[in-house]
């Protein structure tokens, strides 16, 4: 099943806030704050639609994959962000995202690409990406393709272990606690828990700690991973 959609001519797939910024030669896309970003209509749409897609035809959601090319890569990086664990893996093609913001995706791998050259999407945005994804520990990838401007795309697409690489990626299992999709409970998802309780968003993003059920992240279920911490 393919889901393909077009974007409208008066919107667009994200909205980096003001880190497009107009240079003499072409505007230059940024990687950006997805906190702060507002979700664009037609990427709240485009997510809609998927939904739909998913539900009529019973796709495995275990296996749902995206990819985006420039803009399309802004926007599909940021539903994977909005929506963490919507997509098994991602092919992010020439464009940028979030790079402080891995702890939305675990459990989604990335593949990045990039000409070296590009004049439209600064090659920047996928090295820090990829820099920051890797030391936060995702399933991460980047390739980058020496003097080659803006269209990455022919050859991102042409590689020959792409749909390998893609369809052998399913979303992993999370352990209860396990907030930030590592395999294990930790210190670390003790500490990511306590910064983020008592935002409502961060219920969807770390629901796997709601231990009481009470759809939201409180200080019952801080106590408990503490508790599972110490052993007891």
């Amino acid at each position: 099943i393919i889901v393909a959609p077009q974007c409208p001519s008066d919107d667009t797939w994200c909205n980096p806030d003001n880190n497009c910024v107009d240079t003499s030669e072409s505007v230059v896309w940024n990687n950006y704050d997805v906190e702060t970003t507002v979700t664009t209509n037609a990427n709240i749409m485009a997510y809609e639609l998927l939904q739909s897609v998913i539900s009529e035809y019973n796709a495995d959601s275990d296996r749902i994959y995206g990819a985006g090319v420039s803009m399309g890569c802004f926007g599909v990086m940021n539903m994977a962000m909005n929506h963490p664990r919507l997509f098994s893996a991602v092919a992010a093609v020439c464009g940028g995202t979030d790079s402080d913001a891995a702890y939305r995706l675990y459990g989604t791998s990335v593949w990045f690409f990039h000409g070296g050259s590009d004049r439209t999407v600064s090659v920047e945005n996928s090295r820090a990406a990829y820099s920051a994804y890797s030391a936060a520990g995702l399933d991460v990838k980047y390739t980058e393709y020496a003097n080659v401007d803006h269209d990455s795309w022919t050859n991102a697409f042409a590689e020959t272990e792409f749909l390998k690489w893609m369809f052998s990626k399913s979303l992993p299992e999370l352990a209860k606690g396990d907030v930030n999709g590592d395999g294990r409970i930790d210190i670390r998802d003790l500490v990511r828990l306590k910064k983020r309780i008592g935002i409502a968003e961060n219920t969807v993003i770390y629901g796997n700690a709601d231990y009481d059920d009470s759809g939201a992240l409180d200080s019952g279920d801080l106590t408990t991973v503490r508790r599972i911490l110490l052993g007891s």
